[in-house]
């Protein structure tokens, strides 16, 4: 609690107010002995730096040290810099000036506070006079000095559509689909580059147990893979074959929950590490039947919506047989996922589908959000210009959500993939 709170809430007592005046202040020719005021500090008071938009301030005492009454008259803030100014500690008026101590009283007069709305020219921000019947000094003069700084100025700059992307294939490891498992490893190349040729921040990674759990070494493959790394990565991810067999195999958007799990994904998880908040959610399904995981899709929609901080980005995708077709089993389930949240569709009727594979992954590229970005620190929204392509937009084309901490550029000002968009801003000042 600060000293002022403290004298507000306990405004009785004679340590936080003088004592109203029931006798004469000494200045007369009574033959009474004068006070003699001590103030704290004695000449200067020294503020602590502020940033612009917050404030400080520095507690000004008066004791009375002579032997007789000594009467508080005024006081004076001269040459004041902006956003000085001295408060009464007696701020319900009750008490208004002359306040007369008796000898050995001392009080809080009252607080210097500093909140500027621009730095100031010099460390000398004004002087505080305070008069009393003190006769050798009856003009007391304080120096007030501080400092204040600008707020620290932050630049992003991002890549339209490039944020981050996470990518599991759920992979169906049953008796019937080795086939559709070598073409995927077949594919996966021209998949993979096409995320990689517009600076996708990628990590791709397939499951085939039940529990989600990727058992190989590398956990995932990034855009820092060589082609070569990547492939033999990949096929070992999908040549893990689970233990409860067919069964198991054709549990696709189960498997792709307990991979995102927190029991998989946080510290000591089988898959720790792979779950950005920050990024796109993409699932892909590969089976050559329908799936077979309990409760229905939309369970493991919303679950895996909660995934990441952007839950209508999670999408998911499949790779079989379309509700229809003449090659085996509709992919129930995945069909209504992948349609529910606009996904794409590879069938596998197709000859020579994973010739596709290139395709599908410039679609995700292409569903990639253009409009929203995320900043690093809390910017003051005042300061916040939002630039594309080094044009600079209008206050009314783009939106900021404090609770996200988010930029979103309306779709009248849309960016075209890979354009460059910076956003310059002055960071809150956290004025605790």
């Amino acid at each position: 609690m600060t000293s002022r709170l403290a004298c507000l809430l306990f405004a009785s007592l004679t340590a936080c107010l003088p004592r109203l005046p029931d006798y004469d202040s000494g200045t007369g020719d009574s033959g009474e002995e004068p006070g003699r005021l001590q103030v704290d500090p004695s000449e200067v008071v020294g503020l602590p730096e502020v940033v612009i938009g917050c404030g400080v301030e520095a507690e000004v005492s008066v004791a009375n040290v002579g032997e007789g009454p000594l009467s508080i008259e005024d006081f004076e803030l001269q040459d004041a810099a902006d956003g000085l100014s001295f408060e009464l500690s007696d701020d319900d008026g009750s008490m208004p000036l002359p306040w007369v101590l008796a000898p050995e009283d001392a009080v809080t007069l009252g607080f210097l506070v500093f909140a500027p709305t621009v730095v100031p020219p010099s460390a000398d921000l004004g002087k505080l006079i305070i008069s009393s019947t003190d006769r050798t000094s009856p003009d007391t003069k304080l120096r007030v000095e501080g400092s204040a700084s600008e707020p620290s100025q932050h630049s992003e700059t991002f890549t339209a559509g490039a944020r981050p992307m996470d990518v599991l294939f759920t992979v169906d490891h049953s008796s019937s689909t080795p086939d559709e498992r070598s073409a995927l490893e077949r594919g996966f190349s021209g998949f993979a580059q096409a995320l990689y040729a517009w600076g996708i921040d990628y990590r791709i990674m397939a499951v085939t147990m039940l529990d989600g759990c990727v058992v190989t070494s590398d956990l995932w493959i990034d855009d820092s893979y060589a082609e070569s790394a990547a492939q033999g990565l990949i096929e070992a991810m999908i040549a893990q074959e689970p233990t409860g067999g067919d069964a198991e195999s054709s549990q696709g958007l189960l498997r792709a929950k307990n991979a995102f799990s927190d029991s998989a994904q946080d510290a000591g998880g089988c898959n720790e590490g792979f779950r950005r908040q920050e990024a796109m959610l993409h699932i892909i399904g590969l089976s050559d039947e329908a799936d077979d995981s309990p409760g229905g899709f939309q369970q493991y929609i919303d679950a895996l919506a909660l995934a990441t901080d952007w839950p209508t980005e999670t999408v998911f995708h499949g790779i079989g047989v379309p509700d229809g077709g003449s090659c085996g089993g509709d992919y129930t389930g995945f069909i209504e996922a992948a349609e529910q949240t606009g996904g794409s569709w590879v069938s596998v009727c197709d000859a020579s589908w994973e010739t596709q594979l290139d395709v599908l992954g410039q679609d995700l590229v292409a569903r990639a959000d253009r409009t929203s970005y995320q900043l690093e620190a809390q910017p003051d929204e005042t300061s916040l210009q939002v630039h594309v392509a080094s044009q600079l937009l209008s206050s009314g084309l783009w939106t900021y959500d404090a609770g996200t901490n988010a930029v979103t550029i309306g779709t009248s000002a849309e960016p075209e993939l890979g354009a460059s968009v910076s956003i310059d801003y002055s960071v809150e000042p956290d004025c605790e």
